[in-house]
């Protein structure tokens, strides 16, 4: 909480799906595709909810060059705004950020971690799918 209230980030990874129903386009040789949260900024704080391809190897783990599952584009084909990304929410206070994410999306009370460590926790959570 005090990492959010200085306006630094946390985050929190929250797992693996499978492919199912994403086969096609680019990135179609990845197994898995991954999901993490992120919650940072001081007033408003933000909360990001990332879908990315996992295209990790058990030693990269940058997951902001992992690709996105589908790119937002605040622009649509017609050329007119749709608006701002909808996996990113705004909230006034950190306590909020948290609660909603924990609430609505499974994250644990207790594994927040610094935003620079999800990309141990995600070698972590692929150590243990052995």
């Amino acid at each position: 909480m005090a990492a959010v209230r200085r306006g630094a980030g946390v985050g929190q990874f929250l797992g693996f799906e499978d492919r199912l129903g994403h086969q096609d386009g680019p990135w179609s040789e990845c197994a898995r595709i991954l999901w993490y949260v992120e919650v940072y900024g001081a007033r408003p704080v933000k909360v990001s909810l990332c879908h990315k391809f996992d295209i990790g190897d058990g030693s990269f783990a940058d997951l902001g060059e992992f690709p996105d599952v589908e790119e937002w584009d605040p622009i649509d084909d017609d050329g007119n705004y749709r608006g701002d990304d909808p996996s990113v929410r705004s909230f006034e206070e950190p306590e909020q950020a948290l609660a909603w994410v924990e609430n609505v999306h499974g994250a644990s009370t207790s594994r927040w971690v610094n935003e620079s460590m999800l990309g141990d926790e995600y070698l972590d959570a692929l150590r243990l799918l052995g």
